[in-house]
């Protein structure tokens, strides 16, 4: 069960700590178990830049990409009732990440949280045709046959 939360994009920098902020009060319970922070909404657009990084993606086209977060259920036993956790979606855009929305959603005990990045289509092909053409060349390295010694004579 989810609550709908807002629909406004922030972009993710220091100077716009108090949008974010005020975009996660919109749906945090307050409690702060299973609330995200500023800083926790920071490190998730950081670690979504380095997997694109890390896909070797260039900077100019790794606008599209999503990054999706919360945290998991509580991992006591003595937890028996879903608690409410904060759903953030940051989206990559030319300039930089944005708070695409937040949510309030019901993690049950023990539950696993989610830390995920989407590509768009278009990285999907890239990564994907880079990978290709990495198997080809080590295909044809182990394809090639040795030249025989009596050859060379």
């Amino acid at each position: 069960m989810t609550t709908p939360g807002t629909r406004k994009r922030v972009r993710i920098a220091v100077a716009n700590r108090e949008g974010i902020l005020a975009m996660l009060r919109t749906v945090q319970t307050g409690r702060g178990q299973n609330d995200l922070s500023f800083i926790d909404v920071m490190v998730v657009a950081r670690n979504a830049e380095e997997g694109l990084a890390d896909l070797k993606i260039a900077k100019r086209r790794r606008a599209g990409a999503t990054a999706e977060f919360v945290r998991g259920g509580a991992s006591a036993k003595a937890y028996r009732y879903p608690i409410k956790s904060t759903y953030a979606t940051v989206k990559r855009d030319s300039v930089g990440w944005y708070l695409e929305s937040v949510e309030s959603v019901k993690m049950c005990p023990r539950e696993g949280g989610v830390d995920s990045v989407a590509l768009s289509v278009t990285q999907r092909a890239e990564v994907h045709a880079r990978k290709t053409k990495a198997a080809a060349k080590v295909q044809a390295r182990v394809t090639r046959k040795p030249s025989s010694p009596e050859a060379h004579a």
